[in-house]
């Protein structure tokens, strides 16, 4: 199982981060990003494919932990459930499928602003 989230996650953090994301210019990384939409939602699938196996530990851990203390066994869990799920909206909002971030109209309107302001 952890095979499986760490070569999901290193795949797309390291793999397909490196070679579409420009850290220090928003407008090349649209532009890469834009350029290879498929190798973009392959990473994306990746993810989320290493956030679904992320359950299994935390439930495993569960069952390992509840003969010590039930109460914080829950408390682990629980905290550890809302930690995969709040990777997962933020995964998703990378996702341009999701309507919350359109690369390409955001890159106009905010061009369209910078030619205004000059």
């Amino acid at each position: 199982m952890y095979l499986i989230i760490n070569s999901s996650r290193w795949f797309a953090q390291l793999f397909v981060g490196s070679r579409l994301v420009v850290s220090v210019d928003a407008t090349a990384s649209a532009n890469n990003i834009l350029a290879s939409e498929s190798l973009w939602r392959i990473a994306f699938a990746g993810e989320l494919i290493m956030l679904v196996c992320a359950v299994a530990p935390a439930l495993i851990l569960y069952v390992l932990l509840r003969p010590v203390n039930r109460n914080i066994a829950l408390l682990a869990v629980f905290f550890n459930l809302v930690s995969i799920a709040i990777e997962g909206i933020d995964r998703a909002s990378l996702d341009p499928k999701f309507g919350w971030l359109v690369a390409s109209q955001r890159l106009n309107v905010n061009a369209k602003l910078i030619q205004r302001e000059k």
